[in-house]
Order: structure tokens, then C-alpha cells, then sequence
């Protein structure tokens, strides 16, 4: 029987921006001073169909395990602008539980992503169709339905625990899940490691700058991070 229960609270717009200029690299290193398993990064095996796909969106969880698609299926119809479709699959590896026909409504849905721990098929209509989808891989066999499975419960994706309602970021590197009892602080914390970052990039660009590393002889020392030079001292 399938269970269903209510969506997690959606992103602030403020929120939201803050989060749009943030790399999953950011998150991460920010995420890594409260003691949240891999720093919140879905296993690397999880990876977009199309590059450049950067999204944030509200986890919308499913659990559809034994290769059962009938869940996703309800889940994406009855889907909302701003979530973002995290599908925990059991570790099931016989079978797809996304196609061509699926990603279309969900994309005009308007759910942000969909994020699957397991495979799908028709791969090269779905990045014709400019929209953002994370699996394992692709598998071009037909998927089964039966009725059974959760909608917005708590979850693991890729190694990760999720609840409905915890904030999810992907990117060219992968996807990272904020805990959503943590958001402010860890957005607080991504965004001084965003502007550190920038600063140090903009010294390192000065320092190359004109070849002024070869033809001054400058010390590549002036632009290690400080606990880096801390070690090349010892």
C-alpha cells in the first residue's frame, strides 16, 4: 500500500538566491563543521544526464524499492514547483524507474530535478529536453508498478539520510543535502567559504598575472592557504 504524507516547507526566495550562487564544492566545505555524514554529498555514483545542470530545490522524498515505479509515478504528478524528486531505490539495480514520458511531465510540472539512486532509460530524450535528471546510469529495459512505497518520508539516497524538506543542491560535482534544522548556519558558513574562496582567486589570478611568477621570481609561498604554508615551514 502506498503511503503518502505532506511536503516539506518550501525555500524562502531570499533563501533560495543565496543559495543559487553557491557551488555543491561551497556547501560541502561549509557543511564540514556540523558533523553531517560526507559533509552531505550523495554518493559520487549518482551523476547528472547532462553537464551544467546546477539546481536547489526542497526534498520531495520517495522510497520505491524492488524496482517498483508506481510511486515515482504518483509522486510526479502530484508534484510542486521547487521540489526536487529524491528517489531511494533500495539499492535495486534490475531495472529503470524513469523514461522520456516521466521526466516530460515532471519538467512541465515543474519539479526542479529529479534525483534517483538507480537507473533510467531513454537518456538521449531527456537531455534533448533540457531537463535536469541525477541517476546511476541507464537501463533499457521496462519497468514494473505495483502498489506499495512512501511519498515524503524519511529516506537514504546515495548513502545520505533525507527527510522531506531538507534542501537539496546539484551541480556538475554531484548533489549535497542540507539538513533543513541546519540551513541558516550552514548557508551562513558556505558563504564565507564563498568569499574566501574569491578572494583567494583573485590573488592567485594577480600573483600569474603577466607572468610575473617567472620574471620577478615571486615565492608560489605568498598565495598557499595558511595551513598549507604551516606544513611547508616544518
Amino acid at each position: 500500500m502506498l503511503k503518502v504524507k505532506n511536503f516539506g516547507e518550501p525555500l524562502e526566495h531570499d533563501i533560495l538566491n543565496r543559495l543559487n550562487i553557491l557551488s555543491t564544492a561551497e556547501i560541502c566545505d561549509g557543511m564540514s563543521e556540523f558533523n553531517v555524514t560526507r559533509c552531505g554529498s550523495i554518493d559520487a555514483g549518482i551523476t547528472p544526464v547532462s553537464k551544467n545542470r546546477h539546481f536547489v530545490g526542497v526534498a520531495y522524498t520517495v522510497r520505491a524499492v524492488g524496482g517498483n515505479t508506481f510511486p515515482v509515478q504518483y509522486a510526479i504528478y502530484n508534484g510542486k514547483p521547487g521540489y526536487v524528486l529524491l528517489v531511494d531505490t533500495g539499492e535495486y539495480r534490475d531495472g529503470p524507474y524513469l523514461g522520456e514520458l516521466m521526466a516530460t511531465v515532471a519538467k512541465n510540472i515543474g519539479l526542479v530535478a529529479v534525483v534517483i539512486d538507480g537507473f533510467i532509460r531513454d537518456s538521449d530524450a531527456i537531455m534533448q529536453m533540457d531537463y535536469t535528471v541525477f541517476c546511476r546510469g541507464f537501463m533499457p529495459c521496462k519497468p514494473s508498478k505495483f502498489d506499495d512505497g512512501e511519498i515524503n518520508a524519511a529516506i537514504s539516497c546515495g548513502g545520505i539520510d533525507v527527510a522531506p524538506g531538507d534542501v537539496l543542491v546539484g551541480d556538475c560535482d554531484g548533489v549535497v543535502a542540507i539538513p533543513r534544522i541546519k540551513l541558516k548556519e550552514v548557508l551562513m558558513a558556505s558563504e564565507k567559504k564563498h568569499l574566501a574562496d574569491s578572494e583567494r582567486k583573485r590573488k592567485i589570478y594577480d600573483f600569474f598575472a603577466d607572468n610575473q611568477f617567472n620574471r620577478k621570481g615571486l615565492d608560489v609561498r605568498l598565495i598557499m592557504p595558511e595551513e598549507v604554508r604551516k606544513l611547508v615551514r616544518k
